[in-house]
């Protein structure tokens, strides 16, 4: 099996169970296809048991965190490569049917950690498309200076990736004492510093930026994870100081990753 494609849902009404069923319809015997539905719903439960098949694995279970969501259902991905969705977000159907080709013909270099292509960007403003620069590249600090170099939100979070690199980095990060809304960034880093993106030539995700579209809704959601952390919502003030520290920390002390020298990848 060369992808497992994982969809963790809360969200309910026509508009999620049209994504669901989207994601279902990629499964075959190169792709497997499992989701997992935390919302409580008894009507939306009925629906998406209509939606499983031999590749495709519906799991409803009882109101849980995002993060236990995910976790358990990263558990039951049997492909080489992972490929985590939201279900407020869009996938592009050639797209992705063209990842299991792609993973054939690269997936067995172990320097490639991940795949990945061009992403819209839904905001209030408008309709935005970007291609994140030179992660393909053979150079750590090139991959990482890319990575960068986009001021928007982190769309790269949506990549295909090797299921080692992306259970050696989950579990890395679950040993963190908390979790807060920048750690996604931290968790691409590390995801970067693991290998290369290989680019898919064709639009690959429609990001919805959601809640994270106003300054106002974005700082009260980092807040809000600084508040179930139990620290001072006041560090919200430092988020990026505190974010850049610790991804700096982690490159330089982590023995878990690469041993880059600290040049090629802080310059």
């Amino acid at each position: 099996m060369q992808l497992s494609i994982l969809l963790p849902t809360n969200r309910h009404g026509p508009a999620t169970i049209a994504r669901v069923a989207q994601a279902c319809s990629w499964a075959s015997p190169e792709i497997q296809v499992v989701v997992r539905d935390n919302s409580g719903n008894a009507g939306k439960c009925e629906l998406l048991k209509q939606f499983q098949s031999e590749h495709c694995e519906i799991i409803s279970v009882d109101p849980c965190g995002a993060q236990e969501n995910y976790t358990e259902l990263r558990r039951l991905a049997k492909g080489d490569f992972v490929f985590s969705i939201s279900d407020d977000d869009q996938c592009i159907d050639r797209a992705i049917l063209a990842i299991p080709d792609l993973i054939k013909r690269s997936g067995f270099d172990p320097t490639v950690a991940a795949f990945t292509g061009a992403y819209a960007l839904e905001s209030p403003q408008g309709t935005s498309v970007f291609s994140y620069s030179d992660v393909d590249s053979d150079d750590p600090a090139a991959r990482v200076a890319g990575y960068l170099s986009y001021g928007g939100p982190n769309m790269l979070f949506y990549s295909v990736l090797r299921r080692q690199v992306a259970e050696r980095v989950l579990d890395f990060m679950k040993a963190m004492p908390v979790y807060l809304s920048y750690h996604d960034q931290i968790l691409c880093l590390l995801y970067l510093l693991s290998g290369k993106y290989i680019k898919l030539q064709r639009l690959f995700y429609v990001y919805d930026v959601g809640v994270w579209g106003s300054r106002e809704t974005a700082q009260k959601e980092d807040i809000d994870f600084y508040r179930a952390a139990g620290l001072d919502p006041a560090a919200n003030k430092l988020q990026w100081l505190l974010c850049g520290f610790e991804g700096a920390a982690m490159i330089m002390n982590a023995t878990e990753f690469p041993a880059y020298p600290m040049p090629a990848v802080l310059t």
